[in-house]
């Protein structure tokens, strides 16, 4: 289990003749515009994709913005979870939205389209699958017996080093929770601290992915440059709320509890600046309340 906060989210849903709501090109426009991709990953999912439709009463005949959001939800939910491969589903989605923000770039650029240059030999990969990557905390943190009233904004714009892999393209995420109350005069963490404030994070599920392409004259077909760049697709990813105990000392050492409540365990940070180093380099630690813990895909 993990310790979280619902994020509302609305969803305009036209019912069908039977008791499933049906997301049809009518209502939402394809995200994924290679309609071939798109259903070979659909074929490719179906456990998945019919466990998503049964969860939410839907049925997905393509990958839409809101199917596109419960696709996510479930992922994260089901991350840990044998029986299903949605960190697979969402590998191949994060390649198929990496290599169309590629095309879509360069179709944007009105010097590509009078250049008569093209996008070609256009190739992605995953090099760190699905999962929990790095993250981010609210400034502000609750201390205790005080209330909170608001909406909190999550901010995280990537860049740098992530799981020891250089993300060259960046991108931004955000997220909506709210932190209601600080914690009451007796509450404990995991390794016995009282807890002196609630925090609440923003912890960043994705896959990073590699992409390559030539820029090649459309006329003679000559390789004018090629490109490489490592990013975290941006619409297959999504930065999540929770909220967690700390005991912050007269030292300000921190002493967090692990998000992922199974877990039952406190790390411990130095200060508030060394905590918030290693969440940008990696979430895996504060999600096992251990510092010194590591991804199980990468061991970074």
């Amino acid at each position: 289990m993990m310790r979280l906060i619902g994020i509302a989210l609305t969803m305009a849903i036209v019912m069908s003749g039977s008791c499933f709501a049906t997301y049809t090109a009518s209502e939402t426009d394809p995200m994924l515009t290679d309609s071939q991709k798109e259903a070979g990953i659909l074929h490719s999912y179906e456990a998945e994709i019919a466990l998503v439709e049964e969860l939410h009463e839907v049925n997905i005949d393509h990958i839409d913005e809101a199917a596109l959001r419960l696709l996510k939800q479930e992922a994260i939910n089901h991350l840990e979870d044998d029986t299903y491969d949605f960190a697979g589903l969402m590998d191949a989605l994060s390649v198929a939205f990496a290599e169309q923000e590629i095309l879509k770039n360069y179709e944007d650029r009105l010097l590509t389209k009078i250049s008569g240059i093209e996008v070609k030999n256009l190739t992605s990969r995953v090099v760190h699958t699905y999962g929990v990557l790095n993250g981010t905390h609210y400034d502000t943190l609750a201390p205790i017996g005080t209330t909170i009233t608001g909406s909190i904004e999550l901010k995280l714009s990537v860049g740098g080093t992530i799981h020891g892999i250089a993300i060259t393209e960046g991108g931004s995420f955000s997220s909506s929770a709210v932190l209601d109350r600080g914690p009451s005069g007796g509450e404990k963490l995991y390794n016995g601290s009282t807890a002196t404030h609630r925090m609440i994070c923003g912890i960043l599920y994705g896959a990073i992915t590699e992409t390559t392409w030539d820029l090649v004259d459309r006329h003679t077909g000559e390789v004018k440059s090629s490109h490489r760049s490592t990013q975290i697709p941006v619409d297959p990813s999504e930065l999540r709320a929770f909220t967690t105990l700390v005991y912050i000392n007269s030292a300000g050492q921190w002493q967090v509890d692990s998000l992922d409540t199974g877990k039952k365990s406190t790390g411990t940070w130095a200060s508030k600046s060394a905590f918030r180093k290693a969440l940008a380099k990696s979430a895996v630690p504060l999600m096992e309340g251990s510092a010194s813990a590591v991804c199980p895909i990468c061991k970074e």
